[in-house]
Protein backbone atom coordinates (compact mmCIF):
# COMPACT_ATOMS: atom_id res chain seq x y z
CA UNK A 1 0.00 0.00 0.00
CA UNK A 2 1.35 3.44 -0.90
CA UNK A 3 2.03 5.77 2.05
CA UNK A 4 -0.46 8.52 2.74
CA UNK A 5 0.72 12.04 3.47
CA UNK A 6 -0.50 15.08 5.37
CA UNK A 7 1.13 18.26 4.05
CA UNK A 8 1.63 21.11 6.53
CA UNK A 9 2.80 24.57 5.42
CA UNK A 10 4.76 26.67 7.88
CA UNK A 11 3.14 29.83 6.59
CA UNK A 12 0.23 30.31 4.78
CA UNK A 13 -2.89 28.26 4.97
CA UNK A 14 -5.47 29.81 2.68
CA UNK A 15 -8.31 31.19 4.78
CA UNK A 16 -11.42 32.76 3.28
CA UNK A 17 -12.40 36.26 4.35
CA UNK A 18 -15.17 34.83 6.54
CA UNK A 19 -12.61 32.72 8.42
CA UNK A 20 -13.35 29.35 6.82
CA UNK A 21 -10.44 27.17 5.79
CA UNK A 22 -9.70 26.58 2.12
CA UNK A 23 -7.54 24.55 -0.23
CA UNK A 24 -3.93 24.10 0.90
CA UNK A 25 -1.76 26.76 -0.69
CA UNK A 26 0.15 29.84 0.31
CA UNK A 27 -1.51 33.12 -0.63
CA UNK A 28 -2.78 34.41 2.71
CA UNK A 29 0.11 34.21 5.18
CA UNK A 30 -1.99 32.59 7.92
CA UNK A 31 0.05 30.76 10.56
CA UNK A 32 -0.96 27.48 12.17
CA UNK A 33 -1.32 27.85 15.92
CA UNK A 34 -0.21 25.28 18.50
CA UNK A 35 -3.71 23.85 18.93
CA UNK A 36 -4.17 23.28 15.20
CA UNK A 37 -0.76 21.66 14.89
CA UNK A 38 -1.47 19.44 17.90
CA UNK A 39 -4.63 18.13 16.20
CA UNK A 40 -2.68 17.45 13.00
CA UNK A 41 0.00 15.51 14.89
CA UNK A 42 -2.67 13.49 16.68
CA UNK A 43 -4.47 12.64 13.42
CA UNK A 44 -1.21 11.56 11.75
CA UNK A 45 -0.31 9.33 14.66
CA UNK A 46 -3.84 7.83 14.86
CA UNK A 47 -4.19 7.25 11.10
CA UNK A 48 -0.60 6.26 10.35
CA UNK A 49 -0.06 9.25 8.05
CA UNK A 50 3.32 10.58 7.01
CA UNK A 51 3.60 14.25 7.88
CA UNK A 52 5.45 16.54 5.45
CA UNK A 53 6.45 19.92 6.87
CA UNK A 54 6.98 22.55 4.20
CA UNK A 55 9.38 24.89 6.03
CA UNK A 56 10.10 27.26 3.16
CA UNK A 57 8.80 30.30 5.09
CA UNK A 58 9.74 29.24 8.62
CA UNK A 59 11.68 32.44 9.40
CA UNK A 60 9.26 34.98 7.93
CA UNK A 61 6.83 35.30 10.83
CA UNK A 62 5.50 38.63 12.13
CA UNK A 63 4.05 40.06 15.35
CA UNK A 64 6.39 37.97 17.55
CA UNK A 65 4.38 34.84 16.81
CA UNK A 66 5.66 31.43 17.86
CA UNK A 67 7.70 29.87 15.02
CA UNK A 68 6.79 26.72 13.13
CA UNK A 69 6.81 24.24 16.04
CA UNK A 70 6.03 25.46 19.59
CA UNK A 71 8.45 24.04 22.16
CA UNK A 72 5.69 22.11 23.95
CA UNK A 73 5.13 20.06 20.79
CA UNK A 74 8.75 18.96 20.34
CA UNK A 75 8.13 15.70 22.25
CA UNK A 76 5.11 14.94 20.06
CA UNK A 77 7.24 15.43 16.95
CA UNK A 78 9.90 13.15 18.40
CA UNK A 79 7.29 10.43 18.92
CA UNK A 80 6.22 10.91 15.29
CA UNK A 81 9.78 10.92 13.87
CA UNK A 82 9.26 7.70 11.89
CA UNK A 83 6.37 9.37 10.04
CA UNK A 84 7.89 12.84 9.71
CA UNK A 85 9.53 14.52 6.70
CA UNK A 86 10.94 18.04 6.76
CA UNK A 87 11.45 20.09 3.58
CA UNK A 88 13.17 23.47 3.37
CA UNK A 89 15.23 25.70 1.14
CA UNK A 90 17.07 28.98 0.72
CA UNK A 91 14.67 30.82 -1.58
CA UNK A 92 12.27 32.38 0.95
CA UNK A 93 13.52 32.85 4.52
CA UNK A 94 17.15 33.00 3.36
CA UNK A 95 16.39 35.45 0.51
CA UNK A 96 18.30 33.39 -2.07
CA UNK A 97 15.77 32.64 -4.82
CA UNK A 98 16.72 30.86 -8.05
CA UNK A 99 19.78 29.12 -6.55
CA UNK A 100 17.83 25.85 -6.28
CA UNK A 101 19.28 24.85 -2.92
CA UNK A 102 16.99 22.92 -0.61
CA UNK A 103 16.74 19.85 1.59
CA UNK A 104 14.48 17.02 2.62
CA UNK A 105 14.99 15.05 5.83
CA UNK A 106 13.06 12.01 7.00
CA UNK A 107 13.18 8.35 8.06
CA UNK A 108 15.93 6.35 6.36
CA UNK A 109 13.58 3.94 4.58
CA UNK A 110 11.59 6.84 3.11
CA UNK A 111 14.68 8.75 2.04
CA UNK A 112 16.08 5.65 0.29
CA UNK A 113 12.83 5.37 -1.67
CA UNK A 114 12.98 9.10 -2.49
CA UNK A 115 16.52 8.77 -3.84
CA UNK A 116 15.42 5.86 -6.02
CA UNK A 117 12.36 7.63 -7.41
CA UNK A 118 14.07 11.01 -7.90
CA UNK A 119 17.43 9.65 -9.02
CA UNK A 120 17.57 11.76 -12.24
CA UNK A 121 17.20 14.93 -10.12
CA UNK A 122 19.22 14.00 -7.03
CA UNK A 123 22.17 12.46 -8.86
CA UNK A 124 23.19 15.90 -10.14
CA UNK A 125 25.20 17.99 -7.68
CA UNK A 126 23.65 21.26 -6.51
CA UNK A 127 25.17 24.21 -8.34
CA UNK A 128 28.45 25.49 -6.89
CA UNK A 129 27.40 29.15 -6.60
CA UNK A 130 24.35 28.13 -4.60
CA UNK A 131 26.42 25.99 -2.24
CA UNK A 132 28.88 28.84 -1.59
CA UNK A 133 25.99 31.24 -0.95
CA UNK A 134 24.33 28.79 1.42
CA UNK A 135 27.27 28.63 3.85
CA UNK A 136 27.18 32.25 5.14
CA UNK A 137 23.39 32.39 4.83
CA UNK A 138 22.99 29.38 7.14
CA UNK A 139 25.77 30.49 9.50
CA UNK A 140 24.51 34.04 10.08
CA UNK A 141 20.81 33.48 9.52
CA UNK A 142 19.53 34.95 12.81
CA UNK A 143 21.84 37.99 12.60
CA UNK A 144 20.42 39.43 9.40
CA UNK A 145 16.90 37.98 9.47
CA UNK A 146 15.62 40.10 12.38
CA UNK A 147 15.99 43.49 10.60
CA UNK A 148 14.70 41.96 7.36
CA UNK A 149 11.52 40.73 9.06
CA UNK A 150 11.09 44.12 10.79
CA UNK A 151 11.25 45.89 7.42
CA UNK A 152 8.84 43.43 5.80
CA UNK A 153 6.45 43.89 8.71
CA UNK A 154 6.57 47.66 8.20
CA UNK A 155 5.71 47.23 4.50
CA UNK A 156 2.96 44.73 5.35
CA UNK A 157 1.32 47.09 7.84
CA UNK A 158 1.39 49.97 5.36
CA UNK A 159 0.02 47.90 2.49
CA UNK A 160 -2.81 46.31 4.50
CA UNK A 161 -3.91 49.67 5.95
CA UNK A 162 -3.91 51.32 2.52
CA UNK A 163 -5.77 48.45 0.88
CA UNK A 164 -8.47 48.49 3.56
CA UNK A 165 -8.90 52.23 2.97
CA UNK A 166 -9.85 51.62 -0.68
CA UNK A 167 -13.58 51.30 -1.31
CA UNK A 168 -14.59 47.75 -2.24
CA UNK A 169 -11.33 46.14 -1.02
CA UNK A 170 -10.94 44.10 2.16
CA UNK A 171 -7.55 42.72 3.25
CA UNK A 172 -6.75 40.65 6.33
CA UNK A 173 -3.37 40.99 8.04
CA UNK A 174 -0.97 38.16 7.08
CA UNK A 175 1.01 36.58 9.92
CA UNK A 176 3.87 35.37 7.74
CA UNK A 177 5.32 35.44 4.23
CA UNK A 178 5.71 38.50 2.02
CA UNK A 179 2.36 38.73 0.29
CA UNK A 180 -1.20 39.86 0.97
CA UNK A 181 -4.45 38.42 -0.34
CA UNK A 182 -7.02 41.22 -0.60
CA UNK A 183 -10.66 40.51 -1.36
CA UNK A 184 -12.20 42.51 -4.23
CA UNK A 185 -15.58 40.77 -4.56
CA UNK A 186 -17.52 43.99 -4.06
CA UNK A 187 -15.79 45.40 -7.15
CA UNK A 188 -15.46 42.33 -9.35
CA UNK A 189 -16.06 38.67 -8.54
CA UNK A 190 -13.83 37.26 -11.30
CA UNK A 191 -10.20 37.47 -10.16
CA UNK A 192 -8.87 36.92 -13.70
CA UNK A 193 -10.86 39.87 -15.02
CA UNK A 194 -9.76 42.05 -12.10
CA UNK A 195 -6.11 41.04 -12.57
CA UNK A 196 -6.27 41.87 -16.27
CA UNK A 197 -7.92 45.21 -15.48
CA UNK A 198 -5.15 46.18 -13.02
CA UNK A 199 -2.43 45.36 -15.56
CA UNK A 200 -4.16 47.25 -18.35
CA UNK A 201 -5.39 50.26 -16.39
CA UNK A 202 -2.78 50.69 -13.64
CA UNK A 203 0.31 48.79 -14.77
CA UNK A 204 0.11 46.63 -11.63
CA UNK A 205 0.87 42.91 -11.90
CA UNK A 206 -0.83 40.62 -9.36
CA UNK A 207 -1.85 36.94 -9.32
CA UNK A 208 -5.52 35.98 -9.63
CA UNK A 209 -6.82 34.31 -6.49
CA UNK A 210 -8.56 31.59 -8.50
CA UNK A 211 -5.13 30.11 -9.20
CA UNK A 212 -4.99 29.10 -5.52
CA UNK A 213 -8.20 27.10 -5.41
CA UNK A 214 -11.93 27.71 -5.53
CA UNK A 215 -11.99 29.83 -2.37
CA UNK A 216 -9.35 32.10 -3.80
CA UNK A 217 -11.84 33.51 -6.27
CA UNK A 218 -12.62 37.14 -5.58
CA UNK A 219 -9.07 37.77 -4.32
CA UNK A 220 -5.69 38.69 -5.78
CA UNK A 221 -2.26 37.83 -4.43
CA UNK A 222 0.08 40.80 -4.08
CA UNK A 223 3.79 40.31 -3.31
CA UNK A 224 5.56 43.10 -1.42
CA UNK A 225 8.86 41.46 -0.50
CA UNK A 226 10.88 43.00 -3.33
CA UNK A 227 9.35 46.48 -3.22
CA UNK A 228 10.69 49.40 -1.19
CA UNK A 229 8.29 51.87 0.41
CA UNK A 230 8.50 54.28 -2.51
CA UNK A 231 7.36 51.65 -5.00
CA UNK A 232 4.65 50.43 -2.61
CA UNK A 233 3.31 53.95 -2.30
CA UNK A 234 3.26 54.29 -6.09
CA UNK A 235 1.49 50.96 -6.45
CA UNK A 236 -1.18 52.03 -3.96
CA UNK A 237 -1.64 55.36 -5.76
CA UNK A 238 -2.17 53.57 -9.07
CA UNK A 239 -4.47 51.01 -7.50
CA UNK A 240 -6.59 53.70 -5.85
CA UNK A 241 -6.93 55.58 -9.15
CA UNK A 242 -7.83 52.37 -11.01
CA UNK A 243 -10.51 51.47 -8.46
CA UNK A 244 -11.95 55.01 -8.50
CA UNK A 245 -12.19 54.86 -12.30
CA UNK A 246 -13.77 51.39 -12.10
CA UNK A 247 -16.42 52.57 -9.63
CA UNK A 248 -17.36 55.62 -11.68
CA UNK A 249 -17.49 53.73 -14.99
CA UNK A 250 -19.65 50.81 -13.84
Amino acid sequence: MAPRFAHVFTSPQPTHQDGRGGDFNNPTGTELNGCELRHILYACRAEGLFLLFDAAFDGLVYDSLVPLVPRELHSSLTELRHQLLWAGGLAKSYALPSLRIGWLAGPGRVMRAVRTILHPCLSITANLAGQYAAVPALAAWTDWLTPVVAELERRRDYLVAELNAISGVNCRVPEGGFFVFPNHERLERDSYRFTEYLVRRAGISVSPGADYGARGEGHVRMVFGGLDMGRLEEAIRRLRCAVDWYLTSC
